[in-house]
C-alpha cells in the first residue's frame, strides 16, 4: 500500500493539535456523525461521488476540566465547518490543521510546495491506514435518496468553489448572497461610497437563487391574469430555473443538507422559500405526474429527517424555521393541490398508477406532520375567503376554537 493509494476515497488528517480533547470534536461525513481521539488519522473507503465532510469544536478548543463532562448543549453550540467534494476511486484528500485560523484546510497536491509533502504522505499511508475509520454511512441511500440530484455542477452553481474537485469551507454563519445584497444596499444609504470600500464577499456567500414572491409579470395588463399570476407562480418557477427542473431539486436538496447537517440558517430559509414557490406553482405540479412525485418523494424524506425541534414557532432560536410560514405554505397545498376529497387512497387510482404514488406520498407527508410535528392538516376545510373566492387563513387573526383551523395537538 506504501507504493500504490488505497482503494476509494482517503481522507487523510494531518496536524490534528495534540493537546486538544480531541474525544470531544464532532466530526461527520454525510448525515453521520462520530467522535474521534488522539489516534484518529482519517476516513476511508469512501465510495465514488458526491459527499459532505463536516466537523464542530467545543468552545476553547474543547478545553473542559477533567471533571466535567461533555454535554450535547456544549458541541451543539459550536459552529459547524465543512465542504462538500467529489471523490473518484483512488483519490487521496489530505485535511491539514491550521493553528492559526483553527480550522482543517484542504491541502491542494498540485501547488509546488506541497507535492513534496503529498508524496510524502502517500508513502506513509500504509501505516496509518488502520487508524482511519471506514466510511460508515450506506452509500446507496445517500446517492439515490439524499443527493438524488446533486451534482458537482450543482456544488459549483451555488456553493464557493475553485475547482473542480472540491468546494470551500461552509460555515454555519455563512450568509446568502441575498442576504449580503440586503446588507450592502442598507449600507449604501448610510454610506454611498460603502461598496467601494467592502472586501468582495463572493468567495464567502452561498448563491442560493434570490426568489421575490412578490414580483409581477411583465406584460400583464387585465386584472384577472394580475391576480391568477399572483396566485400561481408557475410562470415565475419557469422564469428562475426554465426547463431545468433537476437544478432547482439539486438546490432544495443542497440548502436542506446545509441546513441540517451544518445548522445555516440562510439554506433553512432557502429550502423553504423553494417548497413555497413549488406549493404556489399550481399549473406546474398538475403539468407533470412525475415532477409532482419527484417532489412528493424528496420533500417526505426530508421531512423524516428533519430534527423535530428545528420546526418550531420561536425566530429567537437561530437555525430553526418559523412554524407559522410553514403551516401556511402547506396549507395552500392542502387546498389547492390536494382538497380533502383527494387524500381518500380507495378510489379509482390504484396504487400501481402514478396517480396513486403521488396519493400515498401525499397521505404519508400528512402523517409525517401530525405523528411527529404534531400539526394536524386534515382539520382543513373552508377557511375564510378573499373577495375573488379564494380560499385563504389569516394565521395571525384567527379564531382558536374554531374546528377548521390548522390545528396543532399534541
Amino acid at each position: 500500500m506504501a507504493s500504490s493509494k488505497p482503494p476509494q476515497t482517503t481522507l487523510v488528517f494531518e496536524n490534528l493539535p495534540s493537546k486538544a480533547n480531541l474525544n470531544l470534536w464532532l466530526m461527520g461525513i454525510d448525515t453521520q456523525f462520530f467522535n474521534i481521539n488522539n489516534i484518529f488519522r482519517g476516513i476511508k473507503l469512501i465510495p465514488a461521488g458526491i459527499h459532505l465532510f463536516h466537523y464542530s469544536i467545543p468552545p476553547d478548543n474543547g478545553n473542559i476540566k477533567d471533571n466535567e463532562l461533555p454535554s450535547e448543549t456544549i458541541i451543539s453550540s459550536s459552529s459547524r465547518f465543512g465542504f462538500w467534494f467529489d471523490c473518484k476511486d483512488n483519490d487521496v484528500l489530505i485535511l491539514r490543521w491550521d493553528d492559526a485560523s483553527e480550522r482543517l484546510n484542504i491541502i491542494n497536491p498540485h501547488k509546488d510546495e506541497e507535492q513534496l509533502n503529498y508524496s510524502k504522505c502517500l508513502n506513509s499511508i500504509g501505516d496509518i491506514y488502520s487508524y482511519m475509520v471506514s466510511y460508515p454511512e450506506d452509500a446507496l441511500k445517500w446517492l439515490n435518496t439524499s443527493i438524488s440530484y446533486i451534482d458537482f455542477e450543482v456544488i459549483q452553481e451555488f456553493v464557493p468553489c475553485d475547482n473542480d474537485m472540491y468546494s470551500g469551507d461552509i460555515t454555519s454563519m455563512m450568509p446568502s448572497k441575498e442576504e449580503n445584497m440586503v446588507l450592502l444596499d442598507a449600507l449604501e444609504k448610510v454610506n454611498p461610497q460603502a461598496s467601494s470600500s467592502l472586501e468582495d464577499q463572493s468567495d464567502k456567500e452561498l448563491r442560493y437563487t434570490i426568489i421575490q414572491f412578490k414580483i409581477n409579470k411583465e406584460n400583464t395588463e387585465s386584472v384577472e391574469e394580475v391576480t391568477e399570476n399572483y396566485l400561481d407562480k408557475s410562470w415565475y418557477l419557469n422564469q428562475l430555473y426554465g426547463n431545468d427542473i433537476e437544478l432547482m431539486f439539486g438546490e432544495l436538496q443542497l440548502s436542506f443538507i446545509n441546513f441540517v447537517i451544518l445548522g445555516n440558517f440562510c439554506s433553512g430559509m432557502q429550502w423553504l422559500n423553494i417548497i413555497k414557490l413549488i406549493l404556489m406553482s399550481k399549473k406546474f405540479i398538475k403539468s407533470s405526474q412525475k415532477v409532482a412525485l419527484d417532489f412528493l418523494t424528496i420533500f417526505q424524506h426530508h421531512l423524516d429527517k428533519l430534527p423535530k425541534e428545528y420546526l418550531m414557532d420561536d425566530l429567537a432560536l437561530n437555525n430553526l424555521l418559523d412554524l407559522q410560514t410553514y403551516i401556511s405554505v402547506l396549507e395552500n397545498f392542502a387546498r389547492d393541490i390536494f382538497p380533502r376529497d383527494t387524500w381518500d387512497l380507495n378510489g379509482c387510482c390504484g396504487k400501481m398508477k402514478l396517480s396513486g404514488f403521488i396519493k400515498e406520498k401525499w397521505h404519508r407527508i400528512l402523517e409525517i406532520n401530525k405523528s411527529k410535528f404534531n400539526i394536524d392538516f386534515e382539520k382543513l376545510d373552508k377557511n375564510r375567503t378573499d373577495e375573488n373566492q379564494i380560499e385563504v387563513y389569516d394565521l395571525n387573526d384567527y379564531d382558536e376554537n374554531d374546528e377548521d383551523a390548522p390545528a396543532i395537538v399534541g
